[in-house]
């Protein structure tokens, strides 16, 4: 995530910029951004390439149940234990993957925080967080560097 005090300064991007960047995306580039997050979430159904904690790849991993609905693994070689999601998007939401699913479409659909909040029956201040965090996850997907730079509020 990105925070207030980074080098190189970026300059924050505004509501209309925001808007105006994702207005300016095709139909088939919110489609795929919209499909690329989705699948970004999806994470039950596929295992982790490494530890979050020692960075292993060779050991192997050992499904350990589910925790909040979510697959958790134990690393061979250290013994930590964590949910695939570690790092990612959904990582210490106590929401299941559906409402994130869910909440993609509506943001680049530009749908008010109080009908999203209503839609996905959790509270205002939950969507505008989830909120964030996507619109900050989409600056990391690689596919969209060039279309939506800077850091957006």
């Amino acid at each position: 995530m990105m925070g207030h005090h980074q080098e190189g300064k970026q300059k924050m991007m505004t509501r209309n910029e925001l808007i105006g960047a994702l207005n300016s995306l095709t139909e088939h580039q919110l489609d795929k951004i919209t499909e690329t997050a989705a699948q970004y979430i999806e994470l039950n159904k596929i295992e982790p390439k490494s530890c979050p904690k020692c960075g292993s790849t060779c050991g192997g991993f050992i499904q350990k149940g589910f925790q909040r609905g979510k697959q958790r693994f134990a690393c061979k070689d250290c013994g930590h234990k964590f949910t695939y999601d570690t790092l990612q998007l959904t990582a210490h939401s106590h929401l299941p993957v559906v409402p994130w699913v869910a909440l993609i479409s509506v943001t680049l659909k530009f749908i008010p925080l109080q009908v999203t909040a209503e839609q996905l029956q959790v509270n205002k201040t939950t969507v505008f967080y989830m909120r964030h965090r996507f619109l900050m996850s989409l600056m990391e997907m690689p596919d969209y560097k060039g279309s939506l730079a800077g850091i957006m509020e």
